[in-house]
């Protein structure tokens, strides 16, 4: 999985063709109401050559420098890229696409199979802040190395169906 940050400014020179999720488009059309990049900036072809996956990192800060609003979704030389939190839900899940949802007030959502998530009409999520719970953390060493009991997922709630 690799992140994808937007440029103001056009990409230059030549650049390698970059794979795209596939995002399927419900409703009206949802590219007046997304965030919009000249360019994006990417990994270099040797390193995406082994990626599943690539997503937009975006924060938009307010003029306090706090992140309150992540867009979903970015505009960006004729493609519609998914956040890379959602391209990490849809690898994860084994979906081939992930979807966005408009209507003539913008956009309404992001679809995976068996999940929606609602966005404003620009396609931007509000992270729910919380006090901080060891127990949703997991060590993605531990992952790797087998020594967490996957059974654990069960436990978090926001893994449960």
């Amino acid at each position: 999985m690799l992140a994808v940050g937007g440029s103001d400014e056009a990409a230059r020179g030549l650049t390698a063709p970059a794979r795209v999720t596939m995002v399927l488009e419900a409703g009206a059309n949802p590219r007046p109401f997304l965030l919009t990049h000249p360019a994006l900036l990417r990994s270099l072809p040797e390193i995406a050559a082994a990626e599943s996956g690539q997503g937009s990192v975006d924060p938009q800060p307010d003029r306090d420098g706090v992140t309150r609003r992540v867009p979903l979704f970015v505009f960006d030389q004729g493609n519609i890229v998914p956040n890379l939190a959602l391209e990490m839900l849809r690898v994860g899940s084994g979906a081939g696409a992930v979807g966005i949802v408009s209507g003539a007030q913008g956009v309404e959502g992001a679809r995976l199979p068996a999940l929606f998530v609602p966005t404003d009409a620009h396609g931007r999520i509000y992270p729910y802040f919380m006090p901080s719970y060891n127990a949703r953390y997991i060590s993605a060493a531990d992952l790797l190395s087998g020594s967490y009991d996957p059974a654990g997922f069960a436990a978090l709630q926001c893994f449960s169906a």
